[in-house]
């Protein structure tokens, strides 16, 4: 009795730990080191928790799916071997025809599935990052110190803050005149490429917009630091800010609560099932309270 629930507790952790290491690896695709440290912050934000603890539980069942097919599979093909020496060769091919287009359905159905469930972690994320943007921004709307200092010229800031988190998410190419990118977007991309991130080569940012395959949707076998500035640019023409931070006080003692609405256009990158899901628009909102208005009058010296 004592050796029937060892092996079930045995075989338990085998199977969480198979788990976990599909969750953290799926993760770290995505997840840079400064975005895993804000989501930490974020689960102990009373607006945001849920929506960063939904998609992560969401991940995880995903992840103990993908194990489970795996492990099925494994059993399964080794059942096969056995019957081998009893069975023709044309009735395994037969069946493993059939087989096939199911399991690589599904596989792409859960993989699909778990990049939306990142999409909206991450656009969650950037609706943070857009905020914190805004709340330091916002003030000097109108008050033109060392510069003019516009409604659009903050929501580009923004957007650029958004667009960076979203950026492993999306895809590798855009669509023909989307959008073009503002000296904003330009001056982020020349840190990245400064900063050795990423390379700044915009011009072949390329217009295909269908998924054909496995290695395609992978990125083929281009690096990350040549596919960053498409994939940068995919997301900054995914992305849209809202100007509902416009009322935020540019003068007096005080700041004031503002909103900051995130809307990304998230499409799917795996063959397959890219018309089953097609392009979601994904949207968070994030609430905080704007930096004090500065000081119209530069201080001399």
């Amino acid at each position: 009795m004592l050796n029937k629930y060892l092996i079930l507790l045995t075989s338990s952790l085998f199977n969480l730990a198979g788990t976990t290491l599909i969750f953290g690896l799926f993760s770290s695709l995505f997840l840079s080191n400064s975005t895993t440290e804000t989501i930490k912050q974020l689960l102990f934000d009373e607006q945001l928790a849920y929506e960063i603890y939904c998609p992560l539980i969401q991940l995880f069942v995903g992840s103990a799916l993908v194990w489970t097919m795996g492990v099925l599979l494994i059993k399964n093909f080794g059942k096969q071997q056995r019957k081998t020496l009893k069975r023709s060769t044309g009735a395994i091919a037969t069946e493993t025809l059939i087989i096939l287009p199911i399991f690589f359905l599904l596989t792409s159905g859960l993989a699909q599935l778990a990049m939306n469930q990142m999409a909206g972690l991450l656009t969650t994320v950037g609706a943070y990052e857009a905020g914190r943007i805004v709340a330091l921004w916002g003030p000097e709307i109108g008050n033109n110190r060392f510069q003019t200092v516009s409604i659009a010229d903050v929501q580009e800031r923004a957007r650029v803050a958004a667009a960076a988190i979203v950026t492993p998410v999306a895809r590798d190419n855009i669509k023909d005149g989307r959008c073009e990118p503002t000296q904003v977007f330009d001056d982020f991309a020349a840190g990245m490429e400064a900063s050795g991130i990423a390379s700044q080569n915009l011009a072949d940012a390329g217009s295909q917009l269908s998924i054909s395959s496995y290695a395609q949707a992978f990125g083929g076998s281009n690096s990350f630091y040549t596919r960053a500035p498409k994939k940068l640019r995919s997301a900054y023409c995914s992305v849209t800010i809202s100007d509902t931070f416009q009322d935020i006080p540019n003068s007096g003692l005080v700041g004031e609560d503002f909103e900051v609405t995130v809307t990304y256009d998230h499409a799917p990158v795996f063959p397959l099932v890219d018309k089953i899901f097609g392009t979601s628009a994904i949207e968070r909102t994030y609430t905080l309270r704007s930096h004090i208005p500065p000081n119209t009058k530069i201080p001399k010296g």
